[in-house]
């Protein structure tokens, strides 16, 4: 059972004056894609808030993009504690067999970043480590994704939840699926499925706490070499590519409204 949600939460749209905050959230709360990718990533905080400021502040602005935060009140300003990124594709007019991003967020207005909660003014650059990537892990995902299907977004109406992040410290007490639901119950109202691509831990949770159903030709397992195992492999028991031991699972997943039907290279998918 979860744990109860925080006093005073509130769900809503990301402001230009959350961006520092948010940047702080998305720097604790790496998904394991990235781990995997830069094993160096949670060492140095500071360097990630940066780069995820660097397109959260154009992103906060984009209409095709609607992100939506949990926020807890605290000394006077918001401290978000959950994230979620939305696309809605909607059939293109000059080629309905085609989707392109439809409006979604509301308009926000510009606004002056606050400063952030840690002054880093006197501190020497860290060393560029976190964002060199283990090369063999990097490739491994990119062989991987490249391997699967085209997406179903490109030709189908549907809602794309483009990220899911919870701070540390708020784990458990529901809010990702409290932001998730936001975008499932969207799609269940139009009939229309909601797509997402996720790694180990996103994987399961999507699929054990909100019915999503894995993509069966995007599922990829790779160990901690970065080399592909099969999914003979492990049907048959090889557990390599669990986090735990290093590995990487992932794949692209889908929920549907219920009737609905999804053929995906071949497999058939009910709602």
């Amino acid at each position: 059972m979860p744990k109860p949600l925080p006093s005073g939460l509130e769900v809503r749209q990301a402001r230009a004056d959350d961006v520092p905050s948010l940047a702080t959230l998305l720097s604790l709360a790496p998904d394991d894609g990235s781990i995997y990718r830069f094993p160096h990533i949670l060492e140095y905080p500071d360097e990630m808030r940066e780069m995820h400021a660097g397109w959260l502040r154009p992103g906060v602005h984009d209409p095709t993009t609607l992100i939506r935060i949990a926020v807890v009140p605290g000394d006077g300003k918001d401290r978000v504690v959950g994230f979620t990124s939305w696309t809605r594709l909607e059939a293109d007019p000059q080629d309905p067999s085609k989707t392109r991003p439809a409006k979604l967020a509301a308009k926000v207005a510009p606004a002056e970043e606050p400063e952030t909660e840690e002054d880093t003014s006197n501190f020497a650059p860290p060393p560029p480590r976190a964002l060199v990537p283990n090369v063999a892990h990097a490739e491994a995902i990119k062989r991987a994704r490249k391997q699967a299907p085209p997406s179903p977004i490109k030709t189908t109406a549907c809602y794309e939840l483009g990220g899911l992040a919870i701070h540390p410290d708020y784990q458990g007490h529901g809010i990702g699926s409290l932001l998730a639901r936001w975008g499932v119950d969207k799609a269940a109202g139009e009939r229309v499925p909601v797509f997402v691509s996720g790694e180990t831990q996103g994987v399961d949770f999507y699929e054990k706490a909100l019915g999503f159903q894995r993509l069966r030709a995007t599922e990829y397992w790779l160990d901690e070499k970065g080399q592909d195992i099969s999914r003979e492999e492990v049907q048959h028991g090889n557990e390599a590519w669990k986090k735990v031991n290093g590995g990487l699972s992932g794949a692209q997943m889908v929920w549907l409204p219920e009737g609905y039907v999804l053929e995906v290279d071949g497999e058939v998918y009910k709602g």
